[in-house]
């Protein structure tokens, strides 16, 4: 499994007639490495990760003691947040087990956002709902169509899409 097909395969898109195009542009840019650092909140960030193999944790700090929010298999992705907005990384992920990831930089997304559009809006939905799920006293409804609605905004300003 490559990062792109991962990635493609997991995110619901109206997917165009460049899916193909998609799938090579980061067939060319992603790298294949065993995930044996931790990644910590408010860490930078400018790469995103796809699980090749193996499980990972997302974890949040619950008055001093970490809280897993999620558990990461095969084809799921982390590190998005970090990549497609410039911003610090928003919770921890750490290894369940010995875990083999796809990374991919900022380049090869910039050439997936430019050649299919579609796939922009689709991950600031995702984003959206995995800040609403790591936020305490996340609001539904219309706070999330905002926050999904800004983080398009961003995605789209931080690679120099039109708005």
């Amino acid at each position: 499994m490559t990062a792109a097909s991962a990635l493609l395969r997991t995110v619901p898109s109206k997917r165009s007639d460049r899916t193909g195009e998609v799938v090579t542009a980061l067939l060319n840019h992603d790298e294949r490495c065993f995930f044996r650092r931790r990644i910590r909140a408010g860490d930078p960030g400018s790469s995103m990760f796809v699980v090749h193999n193996g499980r990972v944790q997302v974890q949040v700090n619950d008055n001093g003691r970490p809280r897993t929010v999620a558990t990461l298999n095969e084809g799921d992705f982390f590190g998005e947040m970090a990549l497609f907005t410039g911003e610090p990384r928003t919770a921890n992920v750490v290894a369940v087990e010995e875990t083999e990831v796809l990374e991919i930089g900022h380049a090869a997304m910039k050439q997936v956002f430019d050649t299919n559009p579609d796939l922009v809006e689709s991950l600031s939905f995702i984003m959206s709902e995995r800040r609403a799920g790591l936020a305490t006293h996340a609001d539904a409804g219309a706070a999330r169509t905002a926050e999904s609605e800004g983080i398009l905004s961003a995605i789209k300003r931080f690679f120099g899409l039109s708005q």
